[in-house]
């Protein structure tokens, strides 16, 4: 392209001037759509927002939990640490407002795979900080799982309610 096809002539002046005009009437009107398209997105995105339960998100979770657990099998049986690794502490801040709440027992059966997978990696390739949590987390999963159980039927022993829990 040559410089001079870039930037109108003098003679060109008044043909240049409305045909910005027609582009800024065009640009107004493009504007104009795009607020009716954004002002209608919001009122759909609302909606979609109102048809989403609780439930709908706790399936959510549960769905990426199988996911994750899959790459971290996969990932320890073709010697992959790292995607253990990874999904581990992936899996542990999906949950963390769980854990910060101390409601380890919604969670026990979800940490107990996780932390199994986690204690079959090599300590070299391990993150120790996340797998002593992960330990400690479902060890408190499990006791808060069987205080819950002993509450729940007082008439059962400590050693029934354990077996209870399998």
């Amino acid at each position: 392209l040559r410089s001079s096809s870039l930037s109108p002539g003098p003679s060109n002046k008044s043909n240049s001037n409305s045909q910005n005009n027609n582009n800024n009437n065009n640009n107004n009107n493009n504007n104009s759509n795009n607020n009716n398209n954004n002002s209608s997105g919001a009122t759909q995105q609302g909606q979609v927002q109102q048809h989403t339960s609780p439930d709908d998100a706790e399936g959510l979770r549960l769905l990426t939990i199988r996911a994750i657990l899959r790459a971290m099998m996969s990932g320890m049986s073709i010697g992959e640490p790292w995607l253990v690794v990874n999904g581990a502490a992936m899996i542990w801040g999906l949950y963390l407002p769980l854990m910060s709440e101390e409601k380890f027992a919604e969670l026990s059966d979800v940490l107990l795979p996780i932390t199994e997978l986690v204690l079959q990696v090599d300590p070299i390739d391990s993150n120790t900080s996340l797998t002593v949590n992960l330990v400690e987390a479902t060890a408190k999963a499990a006791e808060h799982r069987l205080l819950l159980a002993a509450l729940a039927d007082p008439s059962i022993s400590a050693a029934a309610a354990a077996a209870a829990l399998g």
